[in-house]
């Protein structure tokens, strides 16, 4: 009787193993890249994960930066990007809401592609989860060697409402882009 319950107990860990080892599947991390103008890691749905980054010019206000963080396939196509905009040329911690392009609204904004094809063809796009907390925090800015660095967390949706992304304990080092 012990024997049989060993293996029943046995059999339903191995169950519950590879049911776990299917979830865990579905999560695709990509490649960082060659992380020339800075780099960003985190967990992306609790994994480790890690990305090309930059920060740019607002292209309408200088008091004002973008940033950009980008992740490969292996054979060097872009797969995701994700980019915030809009965030104060200042040392703090900002909130993250609503669309990249929702300029003025005193938020930080975000968007979420992912990209197909050889890292040309857009096949999804994602905003910012505002039913979530996302905020990017400036720790540092390097006025000297355009460095900037700092921490985030972002949450993202799909507008059906079937698809999230979120990028946790997340930190970034990024030069200006040029």
């Amino acid at each position: 009787m012990k024997k049989n319950y060993f293996i029943l107990l046995l059999f339903g860990f191995l169950a519950i193993a590879s049911c776990k080892k299917e979830d865990d599947d579905v999560i695709i991390i990509y490649e960082p890249g060659t992380q020339e103008f800075g780099w960003a890691k985190g967990t992306k749905e609790g994994r480790a994960w890690e990305a090309s980054g930059f920060w740019r010019y607002h292209q309408n206000d200088s008091t004002y930066w973008g940033i950009d963080f980008t992740t490969y396939s292996e054979y060097g196509e872009q797969r995701e990007n994700f980019s915030l905009n809009e965030i104060p040329f200042s040392i703090g911690s900002f909130p993250v809401k609503g669309k990249i392009g929702d300029l003025g609204d005193g938020f930080v904004g975000g968007s979420f592609g992912q990209w197909g094809d050889d890292g040309d063809v857009l096949i999804g796009f994602m905003e910012v989860n505002e039913e979530e907390d996302s905020f990017i925090s400036i720790s540092e800015i390097d006025t000297l060697t355009a460095t900037m660095k700092g921490f985030f967390e972002i949450h993202f949706i799909s507008e059906d409402k079937s698809l999230k992304i979120e990028i946790k304990d997340g930190e970034f080092e990024v030069r200006l882009y040029e």
